[in-house]
């Protein structure tokens, strides 16, 4: 559904070892907005790591354009009234997050790569988002 992204140029890395400058980073999550994606907004996230924050984005499966999983299974936005469902169905998106930030606890205790244990503050984690997700952060 992506595979174009791969064309894409940009200032990221990937599999890079954390500036040893700081003993812990501040962590901000990105929430996209209907149908958007977790890459949708590399500028911003590239801005804001060059600043020293550690920026993760979330997918919402079956709300984003497209979720690819490990293993390469796709799972493709799903349409919704939000009219009708809004209410609960921004909970959905708040138990994503909240599931994100036990994994970012999980990461900070002991991840298997050895790139943020004992890294992540914790202590300072924001979230900002587009649209929908934007009212998810807020």
């Amino acid at each position: 559904a992506f595979s174009h992204m791969e064309l894409v140029k940009s200032h990221s890395f990937m599999d890079l070892q954390l500036s040893d400058s700081e003993n812990h980073y501040p962590i901000l999550l990105f929430s996209h907005g209907f149908n958007g994606f977790r890459n949708q907004n590399t500028f911003q996230v590239e801005e804001l790591a060059s600043q020293g924050y550690i920026v993760l984005s979330i997918d919402h499966t079956f709300d984003a354009a497209a979720t690819v999983f490990p293993g390469g299974r796709t799972a493709y936005v799903q349409p919704i009234n939000l009219t009708d469902e809004g209410d609960s169905h921004i909970k959905l998106w708040e138990e994503d997050v909240s599931f994100v930030l036990n994994q970012i606890e999980k990461l900070n205790e002991n991840d298997e790569t050895g790139f943020f244990t004992g890294r992540l503050d914790t202590s300072r984690i924001g979230m900002f988002g587009h649209s929908y997700g934007g009212a998810t952060a807020a």
